[in-house]
Parts: C-alpha cells; sequence; structure tokens
C-alpha cells in the first residue's frame, strides 16, 4: 500500500487546476519508517528510524532513478541504500519520501515487509523492489 500526504494531495490539485504552477522536487529523501505514515503527517512528524548511522537517502528526480510507471506502478531503476546500522536495532513497516534530508514535507509513503535492523545490517531496496502507485 502507499499513500499521498495530504501536503502533496493539495499540491497536485493546486497545480491541475491552475491555482499554482509548480514543478516536480528535484530530490527527494527516502526515509525508513517504524510505523506506517498516515496522509496528515510530514517529514517531521513521521515515526522514522533512528539506529546508530541512520540517516535519509537523497534520491535524484529523474527517469534512470525512477523509470516510466507501467500500469499505475513505478518502481525504482536503482538499488536504494541506507546507511548501516551500528547500534540499535529496529523494525521498519515502511519507507516515506520527504522534501528534505531532516525535517521537510512528506510527500508519499509506501509499505514494505517488516523488516528487522540489526547492527552490521544495511537496510536497501534492490532496483525494481520499491513499488509506488496512487489510488
Amino acid at each position: 500500500m502507499s499513500g499521498l500526504s495530504d501536503y502533496q494531495r493539495d499540491r497536485l490539485l493546486d497545480h491541475m487546476l491552475g491555482a499554482i504552477a509548480d514543478v516536480a522536487d528535484v530530490t527527494l529523501y527516502a526515509a525508513l519508517c517504524k510505523t506506517v505514515p498516515t496522509a496528515d503527517l510530514t517529514g517531521t512528524t513521521i515515526d522514522e528510524a533512528d539506529y546508530t548511522g541512520y540517516a535519509r537517502v537523497a534520491i535524484t528526480s529523474n527517469q534512470t532513478n525512477w523509470p516510466a510507471a507501467v500500469n499505475g506502478v513505478m518502481a525504482n531503476g536503482v538499488e536504494i541504500a541506507f546507511p548501516t546500522c551500528t547500534g540499535g536495532d529496529h523494525t521498519v513497516l515502511a519507507v516515506a519520501f520527504c522534501t528534505a534530508a531532516t525535517l521537510g514535507n512528506m510527500i508519499f509513503w509506501a509499505t514494505i515487509p517488516t523488516t528487522p535492523i540489526y547492527s552490521g545490517d544495511v537496510p536497501n531496496f534492490a532496483v525494481g523492489d520499491l513499488d509506488i502507485t496512487l489510488s
């Protein structure tokens, strides 16, 4: 399951109906989440992983990193690898995409299989493993 944040929903409506001119975010930041986000959350209020060594991952918005959607599904075109966990085990349930390396606005999120992260692990999404849909 994936979903749009309230922020992005309003932004899309404003853009589609002419209230604002808008362009795609040049860079989005992937964030691992310990709980599944809801539409009203932001990049500041998501329940984000905080293991030792953790940081959001910057992903440039382009056709290499995000090839064109097919039948309403877009998958990552490159591996998305997070920093190595060096302490503080976690279980993550979702990935959120935000407008900043810290804080910022959440654009959308996607649930992932329950994933435990232990010291020494490098959480990642292989090419094509992360499917994004809109409904």
